[in-house]
């Protein structure tokens, strides 16, 4: 990954979490949990537009020896694409329809009190926000992990960091992607772009191969967890439980994590967001 103009101003970077088990979960346990393309609800984002006019079988069996794809695999592909004539048409339309799980992504945003972001996906304003820490290493912006899956792959890349990536928003596409030629940059393109209507989310992700790494949960380091934002509509026992985990599981063990609440103005179309001591 390499250094966007601004990436240097961020500290921060904030995930908007319902009142559910799984927010309790990725707190006490420190589990970010990614998600596959084909979970995510706007069929536009991560669609990838592929170009393969003029294959043949020749030139399909050379990727599929460039990628290493075994045999058996191999040869159950080649038939479903002799059937249909090696047409591109109908390659992509089967392209389009399919769930491949190539990668996991975790998104995150640069602001916090963004009032749809809260009404969207904390369940009305009843779950947190979390915030963590942002460093710079080896000219990427990123996240400290503590996975030891991830610190004992074979492949350095992986350890100790997860390399984050800021989203460009416009209502083009990027070029088609040559199956055949093209390099990965092209199609990593695909799932660092969106449509300009979600522009307001100044989104960034955590993008990772999951046949590389062969998981969608990972452990991140609690030294960067630094704040906690309860939302306005927040039930007692939800925000108790809350309290109590970062009470036992950071405070206690010397990690400063803020906890904040957040309230409805009464001028004006924003949320306030206050320390709670």
């Amino acid at each position: 990954m390499a250094l966007k103009q601004g990436d240097e101003k961020v500290k921060r970077l904030y995930k908007y979490r319902p009142n559910n088990n799984y927010t309790l979960r990725l707190l006490e346990y420190q589990e970010l949990y990614f998600s596959f393309i084909k979970d995510f609800n706007d069929p536009f984002d991560c669609r990838i537009i592929i170009d393969c006019i003029g294959s043949d079988e020749k030139s399909w069996r050379e990727l599929a020896e460039k990628k290493h794809i075994p045999e058996p695999i191999r040869q159950e592909a080649l038939e479903g694409l002799r059937s249909i004539g090696f047409e591109a048409n109908k390659i992509k339309q089967i392209y389009d329809k399919s769930d491949f799980k190539t990668e996991v992504i975790y998104c995150l945003s640069e602001i916090k009190d963004n009032i749809l972001m809260w009404s969207h996906y904390t369940n009305s304003h009843r779950g947190i926000c979390i915030g963590f820490e942002t460093s710079i290493q080896f000219n990427s912006l990123v996240i400290k992990h503590n996975d030891l899956d991830l610190n004992r792959h074979p492949d350095p890349f992986y350890h100790n960091f997860l390399p984050i990536s800021k989203i460009e928003y416009q209502n083009q596409y990027p070029p088609s992607y040559n199956i055949f030629k093209g390099e990965a940059g092209g199609l990593f393109a695909f799932l660092a772009t969106k449509g300009e209507d979600w522009k307001y989310e100044k989104e960034h992700r955590i993008i990772l191969p999951y046949g590389d790494i062969k998981k969608n949960i990972i452990k991140f380091d609690k030294s960067i967890l630094k704040e906690v934002i309860v939302g306005s509509k927040a039930e007692e026992s939800f925000m108790k439980q809350v309290f109590d985990i970062i009470k036992k599981n950071y405070l206690a063990e010397g990690y400063p994590v803020e906890v904040f609440e957040s309230s409805l103005d009464d001028k004006i179309y924003k949320l306030n967001i206050k320390k709670i001591n």
